[in-house]
């Protein structure tokens, strides 16, 4: 198959990530036996395992940009992309090729069964563990799609797992409890092997540890200077702080640093989540330095600096002053409304907002819409899981009925509205406005 043919197939699977998985449909079953005809890729791979409810998207590129830095041949896959479907699968930082792509999906295709097609992430999943094993990748950093126990990703065998953090803010809309989240993430935690948590929920915090003693892992947690939970039952911790990093009206910025044992690391990524989030990908590195890949401490500071990952806190000078982020849960907006204040110019804000049916929405702009002086609600069209931009108009006025509000279907006339007259502009809600806007901004 050439590359249209190959994602055109591709695209045609079931994919849970435009509509729920239903009861029964999510095992592990198919994608072992899928990888199992493919000569089993995953288990030639040095892997880093990353979930979390967020954070995790920033902590695995934290941590190949730092295996990159140590001079190893870096893999990266990640979910979901901002444009291009390729950017899920990375080598050297670099997505993967058409060329590339085409090839390697036209042999998961003939692997597959007829009566038992993979899903679009299981195809996703293992074009990533192909690829990377096809051109000797010496450290695969992996992120879970969705949970942990049954995401496709978790057939690996990994050096480390990494759990960057549990939102538990799902837990009315699920009926599920904290601990059921926590076990969901704690899926990806294997017999032996080392895991690094940087969970500071007690409930999470607890289930991490206590599931991670059953299955004879050594824990580390990695908790603020200010945390309580020290004198409870962390058996090995390290501790982090932060200095903010700034940004000048004119879009210049002084880089954060991550203050970790007595050491200052500058952070190419903006607010204390994302020291949260270095200080846990230091810690894993340097686990797995532990574990025979060499990771000198000198390369540990220089991939840190040059970590970036878009749409998270990503700064473009304007005119506006515009920030995009991904925030899409009530815990990632609480971090993102810190971070402008710790770092942002004291202006006028300006949101765009947009978001998926299936997060707590009414939650998000509560926390939001106090901060904000002018709101713009619209909807991504790539997805059809996008709330209606009217039925965000509706909840925002029922949470600031004074604020100046516009509704606009088309995200791109939205933007355009939302520039106008702004001195400090904020685009947030979803990822997938995230990817239809960004080039726009750029």
């Amino acid at each position: 198959m050439d590359y249209a043919s190959a994602k055109a197939w591709w695209f045609s699977q079931i994919d849970y990530e435009r509509r729920p998985a239903r009861p029964g449909e999510l095992s592990l079953d198919r994608m072992r036996d899928l990888l199992s005809r493919l000569g089993d890729p995953h288990l030639r791979l040095p892997i880093i395992h990353v979930a979390g409810s967020k954070g995790k998207g920033s902590t695995a590129a934290m941590i190949e940009s730092i295996g990159r830095a140590s001079g190893l041949l870096t893999g990266l896959y990640t979910s979901p992309h901002l444009v291009d479907v390729r950017e899920r699968v990375r080598v050297a930082g670099e997505s993967i090729s058409e060329a590339e792509a085409a090839d390697v999906l036209t042999r998961i295709r003939e692997a597959s069964l007829a009566n038992a097609p993979p899903t679009f992430f299981e195809i996703a999943t293992a074009l990533g563990f192909l690829h990377f094993a096809d051109v000797g990748v010496r450290l695969a950093v992996v992120e879970v799609g969705l949970g942990g126990r049954f995401d496709a990703t978790n057939v690996c065998h990994p050096l480390v797992s990494v759990i960057t953090s549990i939102s538990l803010e799902h837990t009315a809309i699920l009926g599920d409890t904290d601990r059921l989240i926590a076990f969901e993430k704690c899926g990806i935690i294997k017999p032996g092997v080392p895991v690094v948590s940087g969970a500071t929920n007690r409930d999470a915090a607890e289930v991490i540890r206590n599931v991670a003693r059953e299955r004879g892992c050594p824990l580390t947690e990695v908790v603020p200077v200010t945390d309580q939970r020290l004198d409870v039952s962390c058996e090995s911790y390290v501790k982090f702080d932060h200095v903010p990093g700034l940004v000048e009206p004119s879009g210049e910025i002084s880089p954060a640093r991550l203050v970790l044992d007595d050491k200052y690391y500058s952070i190419g990524l903006l607010g204390k989540h994302q020291a949260a989030n270095a200080a846990v990908a230091v810690t894993a590195c340097r686990a797995i330095r532990d574990r025979g890949i060499a990771i000198p401490e000198s390369t540990i500071t220089a991939g840190l600096a040059k970590a970036r990952w878009p749409a998270r806190m990503e700064v473009f000078r304007g005119p506006p002053l515009t920030i995009l982020d991904s925030a899409h849960n009530v815990d990632s907006a609480q971090s993102l409304l810190q971070t402008l204040l710790e770092s942002l110019p004291p202006l006028p804000v300006t949101l765009l907002y947009a978001s998926s049916s299936d997060k707590d929405v009414r939650g998000i702009l509560h926390e939001l819409l106090p901060s904000m002086s002018r709101v713009v609600v619209t909807q991504f069209t790539r997805n059809p899981r996008a709330v209606p931009p009217a039925s965000l108009g509706g909840m925002a006025r029922g949470i600031r009925p004074e604020l100046p509000l516009a509704v606009v279907d088309d995200p791109v006339a939205a933007l355009e509205m939302a520039r106008r007259d702004a001195e400090l502009l904020l685009v947030c809600g979803s990822v997938y406005l995230a990817g239809e806007l960004r080039e726009l901004l750029r």
